[in-house]
């Protein structure tokens, strides 16, 4: 944490997370469209990102729920400011900023999946005002982004 700007301290900083949430829904939108599209024939599991309709489905349903999320943080901005995060609001838009990136390079399914749940924990923590699991939720952001960096896929390490 490089700012001393106390992070969702003002509407305006609920609003810039809310557009990084936004993106990262956009992001998964279209990678999962990316995955449909080379699918392989007949349910063949030759490639990782060989996306199932069941868990297709899901990344959509965590991208609508990202988006219902962010959708509220907007329409009450205001009203989510202030709830005593103790981050540097620059570390908390870096992390969301990277993993609306990290999905692009995603490479096999349940890391897509991964993600979006921790994005949607965050989300959701915001939304609830509950700084204690919007951290844990950044933390796992960043530390899965760091696993796909590392070509590691941080879905094998989640039972």
């Amino acid at each position: 944490m490089t700012s001393k700007e106390q992070g969702l301290a003002d509407a305006r900083q609920v609003e810039q997370l809310a557009d990084r949430l936004s993106a990262a829904a956009d992001a998964m939108h279209a990678r999962v469209l990316r995955a449909i599209a080379r699918r392989a024939p007949n349910g063949a599991q030759a490639d990782p990102m060989n996306i199932s309709q069941e868990e297709a489905q899901a990344v959509f349903e965590s991208e609508v729920g990202l988006r219902q999320h962010a959708d509220s943080l907007y329409a009450d901005a205001a009203g989510h400011a202030g709830g005593g995060l103790l981050l540097s609001q620059q570390w908390v838009l870096h992390i969301t900023e990277a993993a609306a990136a990290d999905i692009q390079h995603i490479e096999h399914v349940k890391d897509l999946l991964l993600i979006g749940a921790d994005l949607l924990a965050l989300a959701g923590a915001t939304v609830a005002g509950q700084p204690e699991h919007m951290l844990k939720a950044l933390e796992h952001l960043r530390d899965h982004g760091d696993d796909i960096k590392q070509g590691k896929h941080p879905s094998e390490d989640v039972d």
